[in-house]
């Protein structure tokens, strides 16, 4: 990207379409293939939108674009005018009803509960589309061998070769069962060797002290209906485990962050009834995630 400079060049509001593509896809030439144009004038356009504003947007390391802190505000403002444009079009030449065919949404194993309701409100709005909803480990592969429409998962970094959009960082905490009555917890369970380094990490230095991990698994389901069944601690997302009675937070356990992702086929134009799904997961998924960080 440029070194910008004092000087500033007029604005052009057509330069946020390719902002808003190199921001989802992660990179020029994702961008280039989302627009159907070559990375060179991708490169231009962003170089004049930073020019105009005097301000740098993005950071490149390895090939990959990451928003810098101004960046991500332009992001939310430039998601904002789009789904603004998005509504305009609608009550130009169609309204909602008019949006029909199928979306299937790959979801991360152990989320699908925290956001089924998000999902299902699509009929809400669009009433004609039908939903196929899978439950699966990694659902940004299923998007990316283009085995599902739209993705949700977490992960600590953007998706590769996807277009992606952020959601929010989902909260996670060490819980135990309110069983204990104040006992410390006898059994510690961690998650599979090929759990994320940070994740691990983190888990491991919130054990009990002189305490280790005892047991792993690879399921959110298995981790919280061991935690319910007496004396074990494990890490449970908070936006799930929060609403159950019979669960608590440990107290001394400090939260750990991961993002949430929503994500779709790179290069390629999404079809009408995904896009609208696109659009309203975006939106409401995001305004979820963020009243359960504020709650």
């Amino acid at each position: 990207m440029t070194q910008c400079k004092n000087a500033r060049s007029p604005f052009k509001w057509d330069d946020l379409r390719f902002f808003l593509a190199v921001a989802q896809a992660g990179s020029l030439l994702g961008a280039s293939k989302t627009l159907r144009v070559d990375r060179t004038t991708v490169a231009r356009r962003i170089d004049a939108l930073e020019r105009s504003i005097g301000k740098r947007l993005f950071s490149s390391e390895d090939g990959i674009s990451r928003t810098t802190e101004v960046g991500n505000a332009v992001l939310k403002a430039s998601e904002r005018v789009s789904d603004e444009i998005t509504e305009l079009e609608h009550l130009l030449y169609g309204s909602h009803e008019g949006v029909e065919g199928t979306v299937k949404i790959a979801v991360a194993q152990g989320l699908g509960d925290a956001f089924i309701q998000d999902i299902l409100a699509l009929h809400e709005v669009h009433p004609r589309i039908s939903i196929e909803i899978v439950s699966v480990a990694n659902p940004m592969t299923l998007v990316a061998e283009r085995k599902a429409d739209l993705g949700i998962g977490d992960a600590y970094e953007r998706p590769d070769r996807l277009e992606s959009a952020l959601l929010g960082n989902l909260e996670i905490a060490m819980y135990g069962s309110t069983a204990r009555s104040g006992q410390l917890p006898t059994t510690w369970i961690g998650w599979s060797d090929y759990a994320p380094k940070p994740f691990v990490d983190w888990v491991n230095d919130h054990v009990g002290q002189g305490e280790s991990i005892s047991t792993k698994v690879n399921s959110w389901e298995a981790l919280q209906s061991a935690v319910l069944a007496g004396g074990a601690a494990a890490p449970l997302w908070c936006m799930l485990a929060d609403s159950n009675p019979r669960l608590e937070r440990l107290c001394d356990a400090e939260a750990h962050y991961i993002a949430l992702w929503l994500a779709s086929p790179q290069g390629l134009k999404r079809l009408p009834p995904h896009e609208a799904a696109w659009r309203f997961l975006r939106k409401r998924i995001a305004e979820h995630v963020t009243a359960a960080d504020k709650s």
